[in-house]
């Protein structure tokens, strides 16, 4: 089981595209407390880019929203291995 707690801020003016954020997290598993933090950049209206540290490795994702509650995600998961990801809310 983990426990987390994170802290996200938009920013304004020149950067309001920029969303960081930063958090401390907890594993009963690996029993340790890790640092997790990244970003949001909005890249246009429909497209953001994720760039996070979990505390241990990095990872990437490149996300396009559509209209009707669906995205489709690149991830670079250690940012080595790709994967991709689809969702849709409802």
């Amino acid at each position: 089981m983990s426990y987390f707690v994170s802290a996200q801020k938009q920013l304004s003016g020149t950067f309001e595209r920029v969303a960081p954020y930063i958090g401390t997290a907890y594993s009963t598993y690996g029993r340790e407390f890790l640092v997790p933090f990244g970003a949001s950049i909005g890249i246009r209206d429909n497209v953001v880019l994720v760039p996070m540290s979990d505390g241990k490795y990095g990872h990437t994702t490149l996300t396009w929203f559509g209209k009707h509650g669906e995205s489709i995600s690149l991830i670079a998961a250690f940012n080595k291995r790709p994967g991709l990801a689809f969702a849709r809310n409802f």
